[in-house]
């Protein structure tokens, strides 16, 4: 046997081992990246799938009440025994609403935000109101110090509240206050409303899609989770 032969095998052997390696290396990164795009169509297909049952037919920006009331009625998925509703919902939705029987698991989260212009001046505050569930919130800044960090909220009761700080009923929800302009313009309030399906462990894929709806002057944010 020649010696060239032999070298020329042994660069043929160290080729085809590197081959070898490298398609170990890469597998697992174009699997990974399969299963990424295979989620993200799936949770894209649902998140149609759900806003075709909670918004109106002839206004797709508009929440449909009824079904937001459903949606409401989904928890957090349980497995003891006096959850079965919580598991029940959990069904009626991933079959019926997001129709994907074969589907791993799904989280459903909505939330209201109410955005209240406080732009109107009042000696050294600003005042503003906003429509929540037909009723007329009003909403009025203070500066306690160098800049605006309370909120005086009346809903037919006078609340006095902080950045944070929450439990206020505004229409059909409790909300928190989110964000208070430190220039007294804007305050923000936040209420969850659903928290429907299992909640994503952290060693796995998840993907997630949001889209928004209004209800009323309420903005509602509904996102969906696959994973």
């Amino acid at each position: 046997m020649s010696i060239e032969y032999l070298g020329g095998f042994t660069i043929f052997i160290f080729i085809l081992m590197y081959i070898f390696f490298m398609t170990l290396s890469f597998v697992p990164q174009h699997t990974t990246a399969i299963e990424e795009n295979i989620i993200e169509a799936s949770v894209w297909r649902g998140m149609q799938n759900l806003m075709g049952f909670v918004v109106l037919k002839n206004n797709k920006t508009e929440i449909n009440k009824t079904a937001l009331k459903t949606l409401k009625e989904c928890t957090i998925f349980g497995w003891h025994p006096n959850q079965a509703d919580s598991r029940n919902n959990y069904t009626y939705f991933r079959d019926y609403i997001i129709n994907a029987p074969n589907s791993s698991s799904f989280h459903i989260q909505a939330d209201s935000y109410i955005i209240s212009l406080t732009n109107n001046k009042n000696f050294d505050n600003f005042t503003g109101s906003s429509i929540v569930d037909g009723i007329n919130i009003s909403f009025e800044t203070y500066n306690n110090s160098t800049k605006y960090d309370v909120v005086v909220i009346d809903n037919g009761t006078i609340m006095i509240a902080t950045e944070g700080s929450g439990g206020y009923i505004l229409g059909d929800d409790k909300y928190e206050v989110q964000k208070i302009d430190t220039d007294g313009q804007f305050v923000i309030m936040y209420a969850n409303l659903a928290d429907c399906g299992k909640q994503p462990p952290s060693n796995n894929l998840i993907t997630n899609h949001v889209r928004f709806a209004k209800k009323g002057y309420q903005i509602i944010k509904i996102t969906l989770t696959y994973w």
